[in-house]
């Protein structure tokens, strides 16, 4: 099994956990006054916990239609 592909499987597996626990560590960042790079967390946690979202809804792709 490639890199690729043992990547692929755990984002598959964890990514909705991984995507709230950034959200979460960024929430506890910007209560300390942490540095303006924190907010880094909160664009990947939003866009990773969207991007699981939709690829967990479209398990199967359609198939194209066969022309006789």
């Amino acid at each position: 099994m490639s890199f690729a592909q043992l990547t692929h499987q755990i984002f598959q597996r964890f990514g909705i956990i991984i995507a709230i626990a950034l959200l979460v560590i960024w929430a506890i960042g910007t209560l300390f006054d942490g540095p303006g790079g924190i907010h880094l967390l909160l664009t990947i946690g939003v866009s990773m916990l969207i991007w699981r979202i939709v690829v967990r809804g479209d398990r199967v792709h359609p198939k194209p239609k066969k022309q006789p």
